[in-house]
């Protein structure tokens, strides 16, 4: 997936116009004490080429470390595409893993709003002038799922949508996501700090 650079439709443009990540809107399971909180988690970011990939499970691995979660990147364990669910399930219970944070990029569409300028000297003795411009933002969606994986169990127990606007590069798409929603993610009662990456 190749990111679009910022595009701005207006009759006045303007610079630096990039706004971070916002999660728009998150679920969760029911807590209770039959779910203890994970303390390994596999990340694995899926729908994406492997550039993109690797740079974000990095980026979320990064994220839960400074929250003491262990974490570990998927493509340390298989580079290309997931083994089967058999193959998944051995994995997981060979390395210990509690949980796997899943990151799915949704796409990336543009949007246009309307910015108003607000009156101006022409404007307001001629009553003519623009009022506002449009503003094409590129808006990045992205999808972040917790799974429980203890025992060979497939439960999700928490997801999350997000949105970025005008992300100029990957690095600047992967801190995004990672800033908003990690924190979003460690509030719930599914993650327990337990220290470095895991390896």
């Amino acid at each position: 997936m190749k990111l679009p650079r910022l595009a701005l439709v207006a009759a006045l443009a303007l610079a630096g116009c990039a706004a971070p990540t916002s999660v728009t809107q998150t679920w969760h399971a029911p807590a209770s004490e039959a779910t203890p909180p994970m303390k390994r988690i596999l990340v694995f970011a899926a729908r994406m080429d492997q550039a993109h990939r690797r740079a974000l499970e990095d980026g979320f691995v990064a994220a839960l470390a400074r929250e003491g979660i262990a974490a570990r990147p998927s493509y340390e364990l298989f580079e290309g595409s997931p083994p089967r669910q058999e193959e998944m399930r051995a994995i997981l219970a060979q390395r210990g893993f509690d949980g796997v944070l899943v990151a799915a990029m949704k796409g990336v569409r543009n949007e246009m709003h309307w910015a108003p300028t607000g009156p101006s000297y022409w404007s307001n003795w001629y009553g003519w002038g623009s009022p506002g411009y449009v503003v094409t933002d590129q808006v990045s969606r992205c999808e972040t799922s917790l799974w429980e994986a203890r025992n060979g169990t497939e439960k999700m127990v928490w997801v999350a949508a997000s949105k970025t606007l005008n992300a100029e590069d990957q690095g600047e798409l992967v801190s995004s996501v990672t800033d908003a929603v990690v924190p979003e993610l460690t509030q719930s009662c599914f993650l327990l700090a337990s220290g470095p990456a895991v390896r």
